[in-house]
């Protein structure tokens, strides 16, 4: 397929030209989300588990009720 996504799009689309709000969806939500398929998937979940794991530790930092898209903004300290 053409790999195409709706959401990644609403994402990185504005990123790329320095917004980071473009997908208003909270970290905390796609935390819950993650943490419920991770259940219901059991050994089968490694990578919704690593990627539950960011996320939680978002939202343990209190970055939770920030956008998904904000984790694109770079940070000067992250390099």
């Amino acid at each position: 397929g053409a790999a195409r996504s709706g959401m990644l799009e609403k994402a990185v689309g504005p990123a790329l030209r320095g917004g980071f709000d473009g997908s208003r969806f909270a970290i905390r939500n796609a935390e819950k989300d993650l943490r419920y398929a991770v259940a219901a998937l059991g050994p089968r979940a490694e990578l919704a588990r690593a990627a539950h794991d960011v996320l939680a530790r978002h939202v343990a930092e209190g970055r939770g009720d920030a956008f998904v898209s904000r984790m694109l903004e770079p940070h000067p300290d992250a390099f």
